[in-house]
């Protein structure tokens, strides 16, 4: 369910090290772990893509630009599988007639926290953790918060 039409002014962000763990599961599906930490170069090609989240605007752009890399050239048949899920759910798989991409699952303005990053804004949720942690242990349980309060 989408938060979008309840809260209108709702500014949903995923927090990086969220996008990150994804990102490693993805890994471990699709059986990159022994290429992503035996070889310092694959893995360092791999996090390029984590790194999107940094990217101003032009993410797409710069995806298509590190796809052209030599790196991901000479193991196309290999991160096949990896690249297609990361289409399908971040950047948006190519509509072949067009030549544009669809939109993704999970749209760029939702994960990509450069904007967080510029405006010195969390890019993590440890803070509220903390409180809710803090909150919890005052009132004396979550099941109690859960089932009186909210």
């Amino acid at each position: 369910m989408h938060s979008k039409p309840f809260f209108h002014m709702l500014n949903n962000k995923v927090v990086f090290f969220h996008f990150s763990k994804c990102m490693w599961r993805l890994i471990q599906n699709v059986g990159l772990v022994e290429n992503y930490v035996n070889n310092p170069n694959f893995g360092l090609h791999i996090r390029m893509l984590a790194a999107l989240a940094y990217v101003p605007d032009n993410v797409t752009n710069i995806y298509e630009e590190i796809l052209e890399t030599q790196f991901y050239v000479d193991n196309e048949d290999l991160l096949i599988p990896f690249l297609d899920y990361f289409e399908e759910n971040w950047v948006g798989k190519i509509i072949e007639r067009r030549k544009i991409r669809r939109q993704p699952r999970y749209q760029i303005d939702i994960w990509n926290c450069h904007y967080s990053v510029k405006n010195g804004l969390p890019t993590t949720n440890n803070a509220v953790e903390g409180w809710h942690r803090g909150f919890a242990s005052i009132i004396g349980s979550y099941y109690f918060i859960n089932n009186y309060y909210l």
